[in-house]
């Protein structure tokens, strides 16, 4: 079984995430999310300010919606 390589965001990813979840633009969201596995976008979703998380997890697929909550913080993830 080959493991998913882990791509670590850049900053420019992570400015452009922000600013795509502050405008609520899915589709630059979901462009942004798509090299990424469940744990990299849990581990972006507990860096943004909670009230952007619901925006950012109803932009992702729905088959990662479950995963990356169970990668998220407890607190982060109980807050949604």
């Amino acid at each position: 079984m080959v493991d998913q390589l882990s791509i670590v965001p850049t900053h420019e990813t992570i400015e452009a995430l922000s600013v795509a979840v502050k405008n609520e633009d899915c589709r630059a969201i979901a462009k942004l999310l798509k090299p990424l596995n469940p744990a990299e976008i849990a581990h972006l979703a507990d860096a943004l300010p909670a009230k952007y998380r619901p925006c950012l997890l109803k932009c992702i697929s729905d088959g990662l919606d479950g995963e990356v909550l169970l990668h998220m913080g407890e607190n982060a993830a109980s807050e949604l």
